[in-house]
């Protein structure tokens, strides 16, 4: 410590000549023109500063680790506080002066550096941007007559001879709102925890928290550091002292903590806009990206997460929307970048005259819809009315007679109200959601549902009886029942998801820590019902394992050998996954415009299979689903590879039992 005060007292005395020779500098009026000379003294004088500021933080961290005395620790810190405060008020009157325009504020005369001097005698280059002269547009007294109205008095008589409506128009272009990379993130400083509004800005190379939002959460400083702020258009910002603040910095859901080091900034930035745009906020949802920072409202920016940081939480992930728009992903959530956009405003005002023609209100009333007798003759229009009684009269069941109204022709086509159905059922739904109505509504259309099963179940067993058939049985999805799968052909049928699954044998069990004989091998094959074969390269292990036992001579009742032994039971303790693997019920599409079927076959050594698979097509939209699927062990004699691919011909019994003829065989 001792080292380091000596080095410090140096600095002192070094510095304290600086100043004073910067006073002195400041004092003269030539060297205070000399702005280079000025500069030249403030480096030094910040150089210096900063080597003695950091010796005091070592100083000061030593003194605290030492136990040393209150007054001592007090002394040595207020002695630090008097250099830092000289030298900030040396740096702001440098860099007051150098920021003056030195050509106007010194070489000009000295009756111009007072208020109220003639426009005449100024040097300054303002010109008015409605006349072009000496003076600023709002005292240029053009602009009192270019507010009046530009429209000349017109002669009323004639103009309400030739009009009988006027209409004022103003349609204003749509307006783009930018939308910057802002976040909602948490900050926590032990127990205390506060949600603000962040900015994610690259551009930036350090990072920020405002100091109200410091003070919020009781942070205390790490260090400080002085430095200038580069602006837009190339001006720096006179340098200033920033504490710097260790804060953990979490995401909304709390998947995400990180601590960070942020620098203490009085404001971070003006407002910015938040996302709501309710088309967009549907297409980010409708991609599963889910915003933090939405709202009509625009709470201030109180955290800004600059280059230094952005790089470390980025994710890599970016989806480009449709309207252009980019979504970000970060660890701390979502965020999104790009040019948004507003809706036209248009504004329609219409001045009906007294004076205007009584035939235009009837026109108004029929909406543009005319009598066709007005275009055509009456010969042709009674022809016209024959030829459409003679069209539409039928004879209905009661001996009636019926004929179809004949519509006003040539009345305009009724326009698609989509998307004004759409907008409304979603206000409906949302006054619903808001008045916990939802749910009730819900159920009246469930009971609906569930009065028009009843009815079809009538209808179905009605129907049934006149071919001699009796229906017993009944499955039904509905959550009122208490069973949600059924079993159909030896298959288990989820009645919910509306899915086949193969149901896993019950004496593997029973195999458990019992010898594996050849005759347990058997049982547990045949114990497995697939008609489908979905699960036929599942039970092809055990099926190999049975072909050994046989080359091997191993009797029914003989334990396996050790390594037959071994693979059954690996393949044993993976058969519940089984259970798990499942199939679509319904093979075709519920809407398709064609479908293929397609074929693939193969062969090894020790087995060779084949399975079908039917395509669907519809809009542009592709389903591919199994049909069937079959598997046989290659015979025990040795047969060659092309020989086992040929019995592949398996692929022809497949189509025949499902029906169709193959498109494609693969």
């Amino acid at each position: 410590m001792d080292a380091l005060k000596t080095k410090r007292k140096s600095l002192r005395t070094s510095f304290t000549t600086t100043a004073n020779k910067l006073k002195e500098c400041l004092a003269k009026k030539e060297d205070a023109k000399d702005g280079d000379k000025l500069r030249a003294v403030k480096s030094q004088l910040q150089d210096k500063f900063l080597r003695l500021d950091e010796i005091q933080n070592k100083i000061s961290s030593l003194l605290l680790e030492n136990n040393e005395t209150a007054a001592e620790y007090e002394s040595d810190f207020q002695a630090a506080e008097d250099y830092r405060d000289n030298f900030l008020e040396l740096k702001s009157k440098i860099e007051t002066l150098l920021n003056k325009d030195f050509g106007s504020f010194l070489e000009s005369p000295p009756e111009l550096d007072v208020v109220g001097h003639l426009a005449k005698r100024c040097h300054s280059s303002v010109r008015c941007l409605i006349c072009k002269r000496r003076h600023y547009p709002l005292l240029c007294p053009d602009l009192r007559k270019g507010k009046e109205s530009n429209f000349s008095p017109k002669d009323r008589t004639a103009d309400n001879e030739q009009r009988s409506t006027e209409t004022l128009l103003t349609n204003l272009p749509s307006e783009h709102e930018i939308y910057l990379k802002t976040i909602m993130i948490r900050l926590r400083n032990r127990d205390k925890e506060v949600c603000a509004r962040a900015l994610l800005d690259d551009g930036s190379q350090r990072s920020y928290i405002e100091k109200n939002l410091a003070a919020e959460l009781f942070l205390s400083p790490s260090g400080r550091e002085i430095f200038s702020q580069g602006l837009f258009g190339g001006g720096i910002s006179p340098a200033s002292e920033h504490k710097r603040y260790m804060v953990n910095v979490e995401s909304l859901n709390r998947k995400y903590s990180t601590p960070l080091s942020l620098l203490e900034q009085q404001k971070i930035c003006s407002t910015l806009p938040r996302i709501h745009d309710r088309k967009l906020l549907s297409e980010l949802s409708s991609r599963g990206i889910k915003l933090t920072d939405v709202g009509r409202d625009s709470p201030p920016i109180r955290v800004l997460l600059g280059a230094d940081i952005l790089g470390s939480i980025l994710t890599g992930r970016i989806e480009v929307l449709s309207s252009g728009v980019s979504a970000v992903e970060t660890l701390l959530g979502w965020t999104i970048l790009g040019l948004g956009k507003k809706k036209e405003v248009v504004n329609l005002v219409t001045l009906s005259l007294q004076n205007m023609d009584v035939p235009k209100m009837w026109d108004l009333e029929v909406l543009g819809i005319t009598d066709p007798i007005e275009k055509e003759n009456e010969s042709l229009l009674e022809e016209e009315t024959l030829t459409h009684f003679k069209e539409t009269i039928r004879l209905c069941e009661d001996q009636r007679y019926e004929v179809a109204l004949p519509w006003l022709a040539g009345h305009p086509a009724l326009c698609d109200k989509y998307d004004a159905a759409e907008s409304r059922l979603r206000t409906a739904t949302k006054r619903l959601i808001n008045e916990n109505y939802l749910e009730a509504y819900d159920n009246v259309f469930k009971q609906w549902e569930s009065e028009e099963l009843e009815q079809l179940k009538s209808q179905s067993i009605e129907i049934m009886k006149e071919g001699a058939f009796e229906l017993r049985c009944w499955a039904s999805n509905d959550s009122k029942e208490d069973q949600d799968k059924q079993m159909v052909l030896g298959l288990s049928w989820d009645v919910i998801s509306d899915e086949l699954s193969c149901k896993l044998p019950s004496n593997i069990d029973c195999t458990q820590g019992k010898p594996v004989t050849k005759r347990v091998l058997l049982s547990v094959i045949n114990s497995v019902y697939d008609p489908i074969g979905f699960t036929a390269p599942a039970l092809l292990l055990p099926k190999l394992l049975m072909q050994e036992a046989w080359r091997g001579k191993i009797g029914w009742d003989e334990v396996l050998p050790v390594e037959l032994e071994h693979k059954y039971r690996l393949w044993e303790r993976t058969m519940h996954f089984m259970s798990k693997c499942a199939i679509s019920r319904r093979l075709f599409a519920e809407n398709y415009d064609d479908f293929t079927v397609h074929i693939f076959t193969d062969a090894s050594a020790y087995a060779y299979a084949a399975c079908a698979f039917l395509r669907c097509e519809f809009k542009g939209q592709v389903t591919v689903k199994l049909m069937a699927a079959k598997a046989r062990l290659a015979p025990m004699k040795k047969s060659t590879i092309p020989r086992l691919e040929l019995l592949g011909a398996t692929r022809r019994s497949i189509s025949r039992n499902c029906g169709f003829y193959p498109t494609n065989y693969f």
